[in-house]
């Protein structure tokens, strides 16, 4: 896990066990669809009024038609990793619980392939 600036940080408005269960979510998906020798990078920054947390992956990424898809429930991928067993559900909870704290949870293509999910949480001032 890694900092974009520690000086930075800020707190932030959220529920802590809600946004911990999404970032578990997220790492543990990256653990599946990643091959089994690449890097699973968590980074966390502030950007404006939002605490951003990004889990990265080197996997083959979300095809575009199927990226909205992955969040609705019991969606499941047709590349799915090998023996994943997977209700389908834990992107589109995740997804809900960040938006019922006032955040988003996004896919963002990976530069050099694999994915990003983007969870952003609301900032506050002390």
């Amino acid at each position: 896990m890694s900092l974009d600036d520690p000086a930075t940080l800020s707190f932030g408005r959220f529920d802590f066990v809600h946004s911990l269960r999404i970032l578990g979510n997220l790492v543990d998906n990256a653990f599946k669809y990643a091959p089994a020798a690449t890097p699973i990078e968590v980074t966390g920054g502030v950007n404006g009024n939002a605490l951003i947390f990004r889990v990265c992956d080197r996997g083959s990424g979300i095809p575009f038609a199927a990226r909205d898809g992955v969040f609705t429930p019991f969606y499941r991928s047709p590349a799915r990793a090998s023996g994943a067993q997977s209700g389908g559900l834990g992107l589109s909870i995740a997804r809900r619980l960040a938006e019922a704290q006032g955040g988003s949870l996004t896919y963002i293509d990976r530069d050099g392939g694999g994915a990003i999910f983007e969870l952003r949480l609301p900032a506050a001032t002390p």
